[in-house]
């Protein structure tokens, strides 16, 4: 399976690393029914982080791989209980996380990290914030 998923704990962090070789019209449907069962469960936002740096992707597969996580379906980066993260260290998973914000991707805020570990501290910051914020309004 050229893809992973895994549930970080019981917090609303989930991590999808992609594996070469990746075929993002296989792979995406795939990924997003997964991530729709998992979220059915999960409060959100959830962070899904996807890693890109095992993949190997050229820039035709990350073009073809933003029209498949950006098809509006559950489970996708357009889904509005997701917050998308990427995790990579070359200029392909830069393109990736920058292209979401493109409005053809659907215009979605997303952030790149240099590590796994990194982007999970992120996500937790992030969710203890969310915490905070709805406790104070309360």
């Amino acid at each position: 399976m050229p893809h992973k998923i895994q549930e970080i704990g019981d917090e609303s962090i989930i991590y999808i690393e992609l594996i070469s070789p990746f075929q993002p019209s296989d792979e995406f449907p795939k990924i997003h029914q997964q991530l729709n069962k998992i979220a059915d469960k999960i409060e959100p936002p959830i962070f899904r982080i996807i890693d890109m740096t095992e993949s190997k992707i050229d820039f035709a597969t990350v073009v073809e791989s933003l029209q498949q996580d950006t098809s509006n379906s559950l489970g996708a980066a357009t889904d509005w209980r997701f917050k998308p993260l990427f995790v990579g260290n070359d200029t392909i998973a830069k393109i990736a996380a920058n292209s979401l914000s493109q409005q053809q991707y659907g215009g979605i805020e997303s952030r790149l990290f240099t590590s796994r570990d990194d982007a999970i501290a992120h996500s937790r910051r992030e969710l203890r914030a969310i915490k905070q914020k709805r406790q104070s309004k309360s």
